[in-house]
Parts: structure tokens; C-alpha cells; sequence
């Protein structure tokens, strides 16, 4: 999913400073959605269901849950709890999250990988 809503900002910090074994590590992964309320991402039924295929009219689920919009953005508790993979040329793979200790805000793109989402930073292209 290309979107201009979802941002994320990575915050790194110096481990083991003035030693040997200094290195650079991620602090914080946040992410941030400024869809707006009807957005596809924060448009989905109330339920605890862990996946839904809508009716045609996109209006309800297969077990018939009405779609309800103004929803927190479906991808945000993946990304609190430390579960949203990073997909990068640059990733890192000492990390379960797969994420490179640089510091950096911008927009990204995500797609799903099985049961969890994975994500890269987007092009301007798709920030715009």
C-alpha cells in the first residue's frame, strides 16, 4: 500500500560510547497516520476477527461486521509492538524488526508478508 498518510521516524543513539565496541543502534521506531477518518486503513469492522474480505459493496465482512470508519490506523499497533518488518536494500538483520540504525523521518510504503506487514521508505513519487 503506497500512502502519503503513513510516516515513520527511526531515532538511533550510540551504544557502548568511547569504547571499542561503540556502534550506533535504533532507539525508537515510530510510526504516524494522518489519514483521514474514511481512509482504507482506518476503515474496518469492529470485531476481533484477524482477517475480513468485504462484501462488493465494501460495506461489510464476510461474517457480516459493518465496516466502521474513524478506526485507529490498522497498521499502528504493529508498529507499537514492534511487529512492521522493514523490507530495505539497507536492512539489518541482527534486528527482528529488520530495521537500519540511521536516523530518518519520511513517508513509507507497506505490503503484507504472511501475517504481518513489512515496509519500506517511499519515493517522492509516492509522498507526493
Amino acid at each position: 500500500m503506497n500512502s502519503k498518510f503513513h510516516t515513520v521516524t527511526v531515532i538511533t543513539k550510540l551504544d557502548d560510547e568511547e569504547t571499542e565496541d561503540e556502534r550506533r543502534v535504533v532507539d525508537t521506531v515510530t510510526f504516524a497516520c494522518t489519514a483521514p477518518a474514511d481512509a482504507e486503513c482506518r476503515s474496518y469492522p469492529n470485531c476481533d476477527c484477524e482477517w475480513f474480505n468485504w462484501n462488493d459493496a465494501r460495506t461489510h465482512d464476510g461474517e457480516g461486521h459493518a465496516r466502521v470508519s474513524g478506526r485507529e490506523c490498522s497498521l499502528q499497533g504493529w508498529f507499537d509492538n514492534g511487529n512492521a518488518v522493514y523490507e530495505g536494500d539497507d536492512s539489518d538483520d541482527m534486528r527482528d524488526d529488520y530495521v537500519p540504525a540511521i536516523d530518518r523521518t519520511g513517508h513509507i510504503t507497506t505490503s503484507w508478508m504472511d501475517e504481518w506487514p513489512q515496509w519500506e521508505w517511499a519515493t517522492e513519487e509516492v509522498a507526493a
